[in-house]
């Protein structure tokens, strides 16, 4: 299966954890971006692999919760023609900021290939950016997200590269241009 669409797999399984409903695996109400706030700028990292939370601080719900969305990922990606197997990694990184939440979704495929992409909100959609010409484009991320990758032991790029891009268009970078 194609890369970009084991991305849009994952995107539809995070947005359905970020959107705090949880019907993908029935119902199961959660607020991904309240623990995620609770651990500070570097927010949370949920394996949908593995079933596991990387933070410091996590809900019990979440705790419980994404267990669930780990047994449930298999029918998940048959019932969009792909395999489980396709991925050797599923991460979300969920990030609430003062002004802005988003998360971005880091993929490793069978072949290897690795890739970040960041989306904004609880409604998941693609974060933009403005191009030379002055057109939004959805956001590129040149290196998968060193915060997410950090616990996959695996190399990891260059953490202050990596902070930077993925900022939002209503990160810090933005705010600080805007306020002159």
């Amino acid at each position: 299966m194609k890369h970009d669409q084991l991305h849009s797999i994952a995107h539809n399984y995070a947005a359905s954890l970020a959107s705090g409903l949880g019907f993908v695996v029935g119902h199961y109400p959660t607020d991904v971006f309240k623990d995620a706030a609770a651990n500070g700028t570097e927010g949370i990292v949920v394996d949908f692999l593995t079933g596991q939370v990387f933070a410091e601080n996590c809900s019990d719900e979440l705790r419980r919760g994404v267990p669930i969305y780990r047994d449930s990922f298999q029918r998940f990606c048959q019932k969009h023609g792909a395999d489980k197997l396709d991925f050797s990694m599923c991460r979300v990184r969920f990030v609430s900021g003062w002004i802005y939440n988003f998360f971005i979704v880091t993929i490793r495929d069978r072949a290897g290939k690795c890739s970040s992409r960041e989306y904004g909100g609880w409604s998941g959609q693609r974060v933009k950016q403005k191009d030379s010409l002055g057109r939004f484009r959805p956001k590129l991320l040149s290196t998968p997200d060193a915060e997410t990758l950090k616990f996959a032991g695996s190399d990891v790029p260059d953490s202050r590269k990596a902070k930077k891009e993925s900022s939002g268009i209503f990160g810090w970078n933005w705010f600080k241009t805007r306020r002159r």
